[in-house]
């Protein structure tokens, strides 16, 4: 897709070194990750982790952070709103980090967590147990 058309786009305007300077502190192994170091990575590599197959593609980076917040929250409705706040503060505060408005790719992976957990919320009668709140 668009959004993922290359590491070049990800980066933003931003250099491949202040990128990686932004990625040192992650614990890529604590994310399930047990590839390559991202920070060693060439650009070819980099863009095969972004792809639509990747790692860090948009699909399996949203049903990752998703798939989180589902099971750690069970059936319960409250819990899972609250998850999906949670989701949202911590996209603003990527943002943040990031210095303005994140790459396509980050948008279009928040777009489809977002979806993800709301389309579990509306599965569960969300929407119908407040009005009886």
């Amino acid at each position: 897709s668009n959004a993922q058309a290359g590491i070049n786009d990800l980066l933003g305007g931003n250099d491949l070194n202040s990128v990686k300077s932004m990625l040192s502190d992650i614990d890529f192994a604590s994310l399930g990750y047990n590839g390559k170091n991202p920070l060693t990575m060439n650009t070819d590599e980099l863009n095969q982790l972004i792809s639509e197959e990747g790692f860090f593609g948009i699909d399996n980076t949203a049903n990752r952070i998703a798939d989180f917040v589902i099971k750690g929250a069970g059936n319960d409705v409250e819990k899972l709103k609250k998850g999906l706040e949670g989701i949202k503060q911590g996209f603003e505060q990527a943002e943040k980090i990031w210095g303005g408005e994140l790459p396509q790719i980050s948008q279009d992976t928040i777009e489809a967590t977002i979806k993800k957990v709301s389309d579990r919320i509306d599965e569960l009668g969300g929407k119908t147990l407040d009005l009886k709140a």
